[in-house]
């Protein structure tokens, strides 16, 4: 039986990582089910055309790699965020809509595009929330707050529109994602673009105003 030096482990890691990383950004691009994995290994620079298989099992495995390595990034902001904000139940409502939304907007690649918002938005539209396990669904874990942060929002929204709430986060994830794709699309052709932050900031202050209305 043969063991793994920590060098292999190492090695094995980065290689997960540039894959994750490069499945990530195209399949923004071209599509989640358009991108072959053998296509995604190449990128990577991987000489085992299988790489993705043997790594992760296939495109599902792949797909649940890259919301866990997104969530765990972002599960740094949140904490430390929540830490200075105090209990889920006892904050305000633009405050509780900042946590979960504003750690995407640190979320780019070299170029400076939201590659994440853009394969999240295609995957929520095109598949929906339950297609494959994300980290962001499980209540029952403790290894993210994230999941708890959602289900404090839909709680708050159950409480004004019954039955609703998960139509109304969907629909206020949805919008947050579309606004960082248009800016980089936008910005990408060279047409004039507004502070992205300044422009986060209106739409959350306008998604907490909406916390108040009756269905």
């Amino acid at each position: 039986m043969t063991t793994q030096t920590s060098g292999e482990n190492e090695r094995g890691a980065r290689s997960r990582l540039k894959m994750i990383l490069v499945a990530e950004e195209l399949f923004a691009r071209e599509g989640i089910n358009e991108v072959s994995l053998r296509s995604i290994a190449s990128a990577a620079g991987q000489s085992n055309v299988a790489a993705v298989q043997y790594h992760f099992g296939g495109r599902d495995g792949l797909l649940r790699a890259i919301f866990d390595q997104r969530v765990r990034e972002m599960e740094v902001t949140r904490r430390a965020r929540l830490e200075q904000l105090g209990s889920l139940d006892a904050i305000a409502d633009r405050d509780l809509l900042g946590l979960v939304y504003e750690p995407y907007l640190d979320l780019t690649n070299e170029a400076g595009d939201h590659c994440y918002a853009r394969l999240l938005l295609t995957y929520l539209t095109r598949f929906g929330r339950h297609a494959v396990p994300h980290p962001a669904e499980d209540e029952t874990s403790d290894e993210f707050v994230i999941p708890h942060i959602l289900a404090e929002v839909r709680r708050r929204l159950e409480g004004h529109e019954t039955g609703k709430a998960d139509a109304r986060t969907l629909m206020m994830t949805t919008g947050f994602l579309s606004l960082l794709c248009e800016h980089d699309v936008r910005r990408a052709a060279g047409m004039e673009v507004g502070d992205i932050r300044e422009l986060a900031d209106w739409s959350l202050d306008l998604m907490a105003a909406t916390f108040s209305l009756r269905g």
